[in-house]
């Protein structure tokens, strides 16, 4: 193959993945992560992503299983280990031995980590609102509709 024929190729492929669906919302949500890491970090708040992502699933049924939270985050199990571990350790969350089956532990948020939803609010809606700016709010609606539409098309792949 000529070298003029692998440029062009890398420069397809590099185009394609500038304009991909994929691509595109990957970029977006890393970046929306990365502004929300930022603003809690620069409030004093050392949580990492995988510890919010526990802290939210939580927030929307506290007492999961540790099993549960990883399915629910889509996150594997050493990864919902270290955050609860850490959480645990900073005073957000206890584990509490499940009463039908002790193998198990259940999660709860301790008053800190009930608090943290308040206090992280306001970061979270800054976030929002400087991702969004200047797109109608009837876009970002349909936005949302079409990739809930794309997740439940994916779902059987989590």
């Amino acid at each position: 193959m000529s070298l003029v024929a692998i440029v062009t190729i890398l420069n397809v492929l590099k185009n394609h993945l500038e304009t991909s669906l994929g691509a595109l919302i990957g970029q977006a949500g890393r970046a929306m992560a990365r502004a929300l890491m930022d603003k809690f970090n620069r409030k004093g708040y050392e949580f990492g992503m995988d510890h919010w992502i526990v802290l939210v699933h939580l927030w929307k049924e506290d007492g999961q299983t540790q099993q549960n939270l990883g399915e629910t985050a889509g996150k594997n199990k050493t990864s919902v280990t270290r955050a609860i571990d850490w959480l645990e350790k900073n005073n957000y969350v206890v584990r509490v031995a499940d009463r039908e089956d002790r193998r198990h532990k259940r999660i709860y948020l301790t008053n800190s980590g009930k608090n943290m939803q308040e206090l992280l609010a306001p970061e979270v809606k800054e976030v929002i609102a400087e991702a969004t700016a200047g797109i109608p709010p009837e876009e970002v609606e349909a936005c949302k509709n079409v990739l809930r539409h794309m997740f439940s098309n994916l779902k059987s792949y989590i």
